[in-house]
C-alpha cells in the first residue's frame, strides 16, 4: 500500500480577527410608497385585466435620449431650419447643387502636362550574354557549397539560379 500522505501544515486560525472586525452598517430603509387614496368606482365590479403601466411620456419640449426624441430633434430642426420632407426622388437625384457655385465663373482645368520623353532600355541589355552568364554561374560554386554545408533554405534558389544561368550559356539548338 502507498504510504499516507505527510500531515498538512497547521492554518492559522482567522475567527480572531473576524470578532474584532467592527459590524457592517445596517442598509437604510426604503421611503413607503403611499397606498393609492383614490376612491374605488361605484357600480358593479369588475376585474380589469393586469396590463403594464405605459412611461409617462416625457413634458413637451423635452426629447428623451431614445430612438423617439430622435425623431423628435430631427422634426425640430428640420422645422427650424425650413427643411422639406425628405424623399426618395431627391436621395436618388445626386447632390444638390449649390446655388452660390453656379454663379462663380469656372476656371478651366489646366491642360495635362506632355508625356516625358524617357529613356528606354531595350531588354536584351539586361540579359547576360552567353559567357557572361556562365561566368555567373561558375562564380556562385562557393557560395553554394557554403549554403548547403549550413542547411540554409537559400541554396535552392541558389542552384535554380545556376541552372537559369547555364541554359543562357549554352548555345541554342534549332
Amino acid at each position: 500500500p502507498p504510504p499516507p500522505p505527510p500531515p498538512a501544515a497547521p492554518t492559522p486560525s482567522i475567527a480572531p480577527a473576524i470578532e474584532a472586525a467592527p459590524a457592517p452598517a445596517p442598509a437604510p430603509v426604503p421611503e413607503p410608497i403611499p397606498a393609492d387614496t383614490s376612491p374605488a368606482p361605484s357600480g358593479p365590479a369588475t376585474a380589469a385585466p393586469a396590463t403594464a403601466a405605459a412611461p409617462a411620456a416625457p413634458p413637451a419640449g423635452a426629447e428623451g435620449a431614445d430612438l423617439t426624441g430622435s425623431f423628435q430633434r430631427l422634426h425640430r430642426y428640420s422645422e427650424s431650419l425650413g427643411l422639406a420632407a425628405p424623399s426618395l426622388d431627391e436621395l436618388l437625384g445626386g447632390p444638390p447643387v449649390d446655388p452660390g457655385a453656379a454663379a462663380a465663373s469656372v476656371t478651366p482645368a489646366p491642360a495635362p502636362a506632355p508625356p516625358v520623353e524617357e529613356d528606354l532600355v531595350p531588354i536584351t541589355d539586361l540579359v547576360y550574354s552567353p559567357g557572361d552568364a556562365l561566368a555567373r554561374a561558375m562564380s556562385l560554386q562557393e557560395v553554394v557549397q557554403a549554403a548547403v554545408a549550413a542547411g540554409a533554405p537559400t541554396a535552392t534558389d541558389l542552384v535554380e539560379e545556376i541552372f537559369d544561368l547555364v541554359k543562357i550559356g549554352l548555345p541554342e539548338s534549332s
